[in-house]
């Protein structure tokens, strides 16, 4: 088992050391190129999610993300946490939007719906000071 901890401050132009990181992350654990690139697309939703809608871009609050790798039950698994400390939101009306035809066709606000199609398992709990989006895959 395998165990990363990365934290950025809420700000949007710490987005390309995170992709950095993703990149690295995906090298050391030797996921395929198409993986690695779903991997960044929906850990980079769920960043600019915990920076725009939970800290409100507040760079005093940090995003926490915790990453882990392994096999169980003899499959390969990737669990992805990316938390946030702000006020975070009501997920339960934005993760049955994910599920309408109407979230598709709009133009913006379309993370859920990426990480939800993404990811094996989508969960995005409220805590008392903030949100954590939990996602796992099966790595390929």
């Amino acid at each position: 088992m395998s165990y990363y901890r990365f934290s950025l401050p809420s700000q949007l132009s710490f987005a390309d050391q995170l992709r950095r990181w993703v990149a690295t992350l995906s090298s050391i654990e030797g996921y395929g190129e198409q993986f690695s690139s779903v991997l960044w697309l929906t850990v980079h939703e769920a960043f600019v999610n915990a920076v725009l809608h939970g800290n409100q871009s507040d760079p005093e609050q940090p995003v926490v993300m915790l990453f882990e790798s392994g096999w169980k039950g003899g499959a390969r698994f990737l669990g992805v946490q990316i938390r946030d400390f702000g006020k975070g939101f009501d997920p339960a009306p934005q993760l049955a939007a994910t599920r309408s035809e109407a979230a598709r066709s709009r133009p913006c606000g379309r993370g859920l719906l990426l990480m939800n199609h993404y990811a094996a398992n989508l969960t995005v709990e409220r805590l008392p000071d903030g949100c954590v989006v939990l996602m796992r895959y099966i790595p390929y």
